[in-house]
């Protein structure tokens, strides 16, 4: 279900079946080697054949699917979700616009499923950016540890610029190895504080 929006399952049905048809048309360019992967670091993948045969109309159809999509939706998509991030970067910002004007900036569910997915795509947007600064106020005020957890992996090495939500996210590391591997992750070289983690590290 989309974080901006509540849509019937008929009509989410409905949506993603036509998502599923445009994978299909997508899906179907591919170089003689007959590769199947989206992105392939030998042959470039059908990503790579699908842009040899780019054309205008084509273009245009995936314009149009993507005013309808969610970031649920990129995050279906897979593979393919990661090529119109990297295609389509004004299209997806709109996506992340979209759901943006959707969420409720108090409700820390909200909030932080948001900012998890929109990372992923758009986080350099004003929309993303914006509601990173209401995730990082929240964050410090309710101390909730999945906010932070998130709010630190969508800040990376800025969080050390946030004194104030650095010092929550280590008190609550003590007892949290899941928000303790982040902090050792991103901040490890800047935070001496960090740097006991024991545990195979990484990113989420």
């Amino acid at each position: 279900m989309s974080i901006a929006s509540v849509m019937t399952q008929s009509n989410k049905k409905g949506v993603f079946m036509n998502f599923q048809r445009l994978i299909s048309q997508l899906s179907q360019f591919r170089f003689r080697c007959g590769c199947a992967e989206v992105y392939c670091s030998t042959c470039g993948g059908r990503a790579a054949a699908l842009n040899q045969n780019m054309n205008s109309d084509l273009e245009h159809e995936i314009k149009q699917h993507m005013e309808k999509m969610t970031l649920d939706d990129l995050i279906e998509m897979k593979d393919w979700g990661e090529y119109l991030k990297r295609e389509y970067k004004q299209e997806v910002h709109k996506i992340v616009e979209r759901e943006a004007e959707g969420v409720d900036s108090t409700d820390i569910t909200q909030l932080d499923m948001f900012l998890l997915h929109g990372r992923r795509f758009a986080r350099s947007s004003p929309a993303y950016q914006k509601m990173l600064t209401e995730g990082v106020s929240l964050a410090k005020k309710n101390k909730d540890e999945s906010l932070i957890e998130t709010v630190l992996l969508a800040l990376g090495e800025r969080a050390v610029e946030y004194q104030d939500l650095l010092e929550v996210a280590l008190e609550k590391s003590r007892n949290n190895k899941n928000l303790h591997r982040v902090l050792y992750n991103k901040l490890r070289e800047a935070v001496p504080e960090v740097r006991g983690y024991v545990g195979k590290p990484n990113n989420r």
